[in-house]
């Protein structure tokens, strides 16, 4: 399903493949365009938290509700989109509704990123005990 407004995005409550395959294929591109075009610090901020956003949605190891996943695929498909609110391309303030939505789910999700940290933290360490058992 694509979405003609943001609004019926985040409006979305359950994920489904068509707004995830949106988020798959064009994310990279609109974090490079916005990485290269705003050096702010609270871009870099708004960056990473879609870069974790992103990497909870595609690690396969961890089971994300699938409430979570649809917030998350919701959010990520309103920072994709250039035409809301504030629409992107305006100089320094196009991405102002951008990092509200995503400050907002990072509030409203925040036990599921706390767990998913301590997941890849556990992850982490079990491969780095394997590694150091195999030589």
């Amino acid at each position: 399903m694509l979405y003609s407004t943001k609004k019926q995005v985040l409006a979305a409550t359950e994920p489904d493949g068509e707004s995830e395959e949106v988020v798959h294929r064009d994310l990279d591109t609109k974090l490079r365009s916005v990485d290269n075009s705003h050096p702010a610090k609270n871009v870099l901020r708004l960056l990473a938290n879609v870069r974790e956003l992103y990497a909870m949605l595609r690690d396969h190891q961890y089971h994300l509700a699938t409430r979570s996943k649809a917030i998350i695929i919701a959010a990520l498909v309103y920072f994709i989109m250039p035409v809301d609110m504030i629409p992107d391309y305006i100089p320094l303030v196009g991405y102002v509704d951008d990092g509200m939505v995503l400050a907002a789910v990072m509030r409203v999700l925040v036990d599921e990123i706390d767990a998913y940290r301590m997941f890849r933290k556990h992850v982490a360490s079990t491969e780095g005990r394997h590694q150091l058992c195999t030589f």
